[in-house]
């Protein structure tokens, strides 16, 4: 089973990873967990009609970037403080 990766933002010290997904427009999610094999869970249903493509994962109280790839999330949260 994969261990769920914790996120301490760098700049404002928030808990959350926002995902930000293009599909005629944006639409955020807040991530709930993050898992070490990539795989995440959203708050609420995370449902997405039509084609969708990945802009990126940012902080969800200040924006700070922190991937544009689930790799780039995984690797940059198993790098934080909190999850060695």
């Amino acid at each position: 089973m994969s261990k769920e990766l914790a996120f301490e933002c760098p700049k404002c010290g928030y808990n959350k990873v926002e995902e930000v997904v293009g599909v005629d427009g944006t639409i955020n999610h807040c991530l709930t967990a993050i898992m070490e094999d990539g795989s995440y869970a959203y708050d609420g249903d995370g449902e997405i009609d039509g084609d969708s493509f990945l802009v990126k994962f940012q902080c969800y109280n200040c924006g700070f970037i922190i991937a544009e790839t689930e790799e780039e999330l995984v690797e940059f949260l198993k790098e934080q403080p909190c999850n060695q």
